[in-house]
Formats: structure tokens, C-alpha cells, sequence
């Protein structure tokens, strides 16, 4: 406990850090863009204080905080995204499992997803089939921008804008 008591302002720099990189990793493509601007310009300030701190006698140590804090973000918001995507595509392919089996047992695809015994959870899913009902796709949105589509006939994903 006494290590955290003489850390407080790392720790508050760390669990800042952590909360910026989860809100971030939530967001659209073009905020994402934009809070890189900012933390790369957060960044290049604190290594300009620290470069000043170094060569005069100030004795503060909130220039380290600020470079800390702005790149775990950047690294905390990187790790979520791709977190979120791992999931989405996860619970995506459990019901691409579903609509096969649900395909076997029927002769074909259902009209909508609410169709299935699995319904997801997580992933907010456009879920579209052809008028024969023999072929389907299923997208998400990937990040703000693009979506990230599988067509049955295919069998594979495709990241689309």
C-alpha cells in the first residue's frame, strides 16, 4: 500500500489513461483520427516540457505524466478496438453456425435472424437474404467508416467502405 501512496499521481496517470483509451475505442474512425492528432500533439508538449524541465531546475513531474498518460491511451484505445472486433466477429460466426444449421434442418436460409435459437447479444448485425433464400449476408459495422461484410456464397469476410 505504501508503494501506491508514493505512485498516487502515476496511478491516477494510468487509470486516466486506461479510461481515455476505452471511450476512444468506442468511437467512429474520424474521432479516433482526430484524438490521435491530439494525443500526438499531448505528446510532442510533454517532451517539450520534459526537454525543458531536464535542462533548468524544475521540479515537477507532470511533463512525464502527460506523455505517459497520452501514450498508454493511445495504446489501452488500440487494444479495445481490436477487443471489440475480435468479439463482434465471434458472436458474428456463431451465427453463421446457426443460420448453417437452421439452413440443414429447413432447406433454406431464414427471413431474419430473429428466426434463429441463437439471437445475438453483442453485435448489431444487418442480416439480408435473396429472394430464392438459398444465399445470405451478414455485416457489422466495423469502424464508423467501413463495414466488415460475409457473403455464404463467398464463405469468406470482406471489409468494405
Amino acid at each position: 500500500m505504501d508503494i501506491i501512496k508514493q505512485n498516487i499521481s502515476w496511478v491516477i496517470a494510468v487509470f486516466v489513461a486506461l479510461g481515455i483509451g476505452i471511450v476512444v475505442s468506442f468511437t467512429s474512425v474520424f474521432f479516433f483520427i482526430s484524438f490521435l492528432f491530439i494525443a500526438g500533439s499531448m505528446t510532442l508538449l510533454g517532451l517539450v516540457a520534459i526537454i525543458i524541465r531536464i535542462r533548468s531546475s524544475l521540479r515537477s513531474h507532470y511533463a512525464y505524466h502527460v506523455v505517459i498518460s497520452t501514450v498508454l491511451s493511445v495504446v489501452f484505445a488500440i487494444s479495445f478496438f481490436y477487443l471489440q472486433h475480435f468479439i463482434k466477429e465471434k458472436e458474428a460466426n456463431k451465427i453463421i453456425e446457426n443460420l448453417s444449421t437452421y439452413k440443414n434442418q429447413q432447406g433454406n436460409y431464414p427471413e431474419s435472424l430473429q428466426d434463429l435459437s441463437y439471437n445475438p447479444k453483442l453485435v448489431n448485425l444487418d442480416y439480408e437474404v435473396d429472394s430464392t433464400k438459398l444465399n445470405y449476408e451478414i455485416r457489422y459495422s466495423y469502424d464508423g467508416w467501413s463495414w466488415k461484410s460475409y457473403n455464404s456464397k463467398t464463405g469468406e469476410w470482406e471489409i468494405t467502405d
